[in-house]
Order: structure tokens, then sequence, then C-alpha cells
């Protein structure tokens, strides 16, 4: 219950309720627990706060002394790029941060907003943004296994577009740019039967096509509105065509229809 608590105050944007929870949390045996959940709370909904630094000076603080796991360490991280601006800084503590293992699918898999690759996704993205070069195939390599050929190809495919939201941060890149990079990305569907009828779960990845395109053009808005109008078929600017046949105009309903929009964020 205290937890929902800190959750609902830090969403308030009122560094005086905060302070009066952290005189309140003096008191309770968890207290200290509940005030680092509202300093991580802080950093990352309200980055740009005055209060946000005060609050990552003492998650550093906290860190020093903690047994950070790799989702830790991406998190700092990316909270000390975005509230200090700080490179070396992040570097430091995404240094032998590896890849996540391929994600095991299973019949029956319940999640939503590609849950199991948020770690994938922020590492990419974070160490693009930090100028550190990826290598597609050891960041998921291949499968021993045929059948799980989708999802090695789905993975990397995420793996391209964080690294492509992750150059935003660097520098923003045409849409015939996003275009070219994407390419591969905006296939990963179009494929026949005969070639997707023995790999392992590609039902489910098919389910993820929403979350996909979703996180897709998000990366893509981080570039700016010119990579979104040529993505967009209603668009004036849209330069892409039909992805599986050659030099034909693309299907708008079939590109709209492709993704729905969502509430919720991927990370």
């Amino acid at each position: 219950m205290l937890i929902i608590l800190v959750d609902a105050i830090v969403r308030q944007d009122n560094p005086a309720l905060w302070a009066e929870f952290r005189r309140l949390s003096d008191t309770l045996s968890d207290g200290a627990d509940l005030v680092l959940r509202l300093d991580f709370n802080i950093c990352y909904h309200h980055a740009t706060h005055h209060e946000a630094l005060p609050a990552l000076e003492r998650i550093l603080a906290w860190a020093e002394q903690a047994e950070l796991d790799d989702s830790d360490r991406i998190i700092l991280a990316e909270y000390l790029l975005n509230i200090r601006d700080d490179a070396d800084g992040a570097r430091q503590y995404v240094e032998g941060v590896e890849q996540p293992s391929t994600y095991r699918w299973s019949g029956g898999s319940q999640w939503k907003n590609l849950a199991p690759f948020v770690q994938r996704i922020r590492l990419n993205r974070l160490m693009v943004t930090l100028g550190i070069e990826i290598d597609l195939v050891a960041a998921v390599p291949e499968a021993q296994d045929p059948k799980e050929r989708g999802n090695v190809l789905f993975e990397r495919h995420l793996v391209i577009i964080a690294s492509l939201w992750g150059k935003a941060k660097r520098r923003r890149l045409s849409g015939s740019e996003i275009v070219h990079t994407l390419h591969s990305a905006l296939r990963l569907y179009q494929r026949r039967h005969k070639e997707t009828r023995d790999w392992r779960a590609w039902y489910e990845i098919e389910s993820a096509a929403n979350d996909y395109f979703d996180f897709l053009i998000r990366a893509v808005a981080a570039h700016g509105e010119e990579g979104v109008g040529k993505l967009n078929p209603f668009n004036p600017a849209f330069g892409f065509c039909r992805l599986d046949r050659g030099n034909e105009p693309f299907e708008r309903e079939t590109f709209s229809n492709s993704r729905k929009s969502r509430q919720e964020s991927v990370c």
C-alpha cells in the first residue's frame, strides 16, 4: 500500500509534498526504501525538475554501497544522461552490461508493450546514444535451432529500432536515412507462410505487431516530423513503397491497420 502511495505522490509536481513524505518516512521501518523509490520516480517522471538533480545525487550515493544488477546500471546511466548530461558517468555504469539472452517464448505468454524486451531496448538505445558501436549478430546471436529463427529476427529488429532512437540524441537523421535504416524492420511481418510455418511462436510475434510498430514510430518521431511523414501514407512526404513487391504503391489500409495507438509506453 505504501508503494502505491509513493507512486501516486511522485506523479504530482509538488516538491512540498515530496519533502513531507520524506519527513514522515523517517518514522517507518522501511522508510529508507520508500524514499529511494521516491527519488527514482522523481528522476523518471520529472527529469527536468530542479528536484531531479538532488534526487539523482542521493541515488548515486546509495549505488556506491549497493550491489547493482544490469537493470540498475542501465537506469542510472539513463538518469546521468537525461538529468546531468554526463556521458562519461553513464559509460562507467553501462560498461560491462551484457546483452540480455534471447527471450524464450512459451505457449500462452501474456504480456504487452514489449515488456520482455525492455532491457534490450533500453540498453541498445543507450549504447548508441553514448557512441558505442553495436554488433547486431553479437547482440542477438543466431540460434542453433532453426525453429528459433523468427525470435532472432524479431529481437534483432528491436535492436535496429532502438539504435535509431538512440541516434536521435546525437544527430537527427533525414527522412530518407530513416527509411533506409528501417527497411528490413518494416518488412519483418511481410513473410510467406512456407517460410514461417516451422518457426516457434511466430504467432506470438505476430500478435506483438501493434506494440512493435508503436515502438518503431516513437523511435522515428525522436528524429522529428520529416521521418514520420516518410512513413505516413496520408502525408505528402510519404516516400515508401510496398514491402513485398518492388515499385508498387503501398497499400494504405495494410499500413494503417498494422498499428493502433496505445497510451502505454514501451519503456
